[in-house]
């Protein structure tokens, strides 16, 4: 088995000496330690060992960014597997497993870790693991850098400033949602597909599993500009009760959106412009590295034997 660690430029140094804490780990196993420019050249590496066949374990040292270039590449491989150390940058995808996701940030227990299938998303040919969405989020985080490279601004005031400036010219656009059962013509605020529970642009679903094969959408119809602030909170905050008249949740396998014109759509954090984003779900489309000691799994499937025996009765 190869087990290969990938750092971004930057980590080690960030991180109080990544690549020290790796080559410490002793009895946990071997693995080798990559250094990479970008999630881009992460996952070209990813992509030559696993066509290099035998059982590979990819742990990518970094945000989402990483970790997303990382499952891309991987996704469809069986003798490959990913997982990601959480050591700069966010971690939304692991954000789902509440407690458990403490676990990621050691380095041991993911060379200890297990590995189990998880869904991926596919969106016209990109796959990432956690979320993706499409409308005012997508504007905000493609204008995120930007405003993040204006003097005096760093990254989180730049997200604010790009926030504000995109409530002010108006957040919605003119979709048209297709989904095997359903056409939905429109103005749209946001369409959020999430196969773990938060979007790093934006909202979040509690309701969203990350192996039930179906992916979990937030539709967010045009509210009045005055509302627009609010509705987009409650989205962020996953409280779609709020405003049921403007926040929708669906759950579907396949969802297609189509505009006119391009549109941004961010992915994992990695931002593409479309006319036409095909998004579906592809089950157990990756191999996931779950760090050892982790009770995650065995508690859901515990409290949801307990609910079936609860309706059975």
């Amino acid at each position: 088995m190869k087990q290969l660690f990938i750092l971004e430029n930057g980590a080690k140094g960030g991180n109080g000496d990544a690549e020290e804490r790796l080559r410490n780990l002793g009895g946990a196993g071997g693995f080798e330690i990559f250094e990479v420019a970008s999630p881009a050249e992460a996952a070209e590496r990813t992509k030559r060992e696993a066509i290099r066949g035998g059982e590979l374990r990819i742990c990518a040292c970094g945000g989402d960014a990483l970790l997303s270039a990382c499952v891309h590449a991987a996704a469809g491989f069986r003798n490959a597997a990913v997982t990601q150390w959480p050591l700069r940058g966010s971690a939304d995808f692991l954000a789902t497993f509440g407690d458990d996701a403490r676990r990621f940030s050691d380095p041991a227990a993911l060379v200890r870790g297990f590995v189990r299938p998880v869904d991926v998303i596919d969106v016209s040919g990109r796959k990432c693991i956690g979320a993706c969405t499409v409308g005012a989020d997508a504007r905000i985080a493609a204008d995120s850098a930007k405003c993040a490279s204006l003097p005096l601004l760093g990254e989180k005031s730049g997200r604010r400033l790009s926030k504000a400036v995109n409530l002010l010219r108006g957040t919605d656009g003119e979709f048209t949602l297709r989904d095997p059962q359903h056409e939905l013509n429109g103005r749209c605020t946001v369409v959020c597909a999430f196969n773990g529970r938060v979007c790093g642009a934006g909202g979040r679903m509690e309701s969203a599993e990350p192996d039930d094969g179906l992916l979990d959408f937030a539709v967010l119809s045009a509210p009045p500009r005055l509302r627009a602030a609010q509705v987009l909170e409650a989205y962020h905050r996953g409280e779609y009760g709020r405003f049921p008249e403007y926040l929708a949740r669906v759950r579907a396998r396949r969802l297609t959106v189509e505009a006119d014109d391009p549109f941004p759509v961010c992915i994992d954090g990695w931002v593409a412009r479309m006319r036409t984003a095909d998004i579906r779900v592809v089950p157990g489309g990756v191999n996931f590295i779950f760090p050892e000691g982790m009770e995650y799994f065995d508690m859901r499937d515990k409290k949801n034997e307990a609910e079936t025996s609860k309706i059975s009765r």
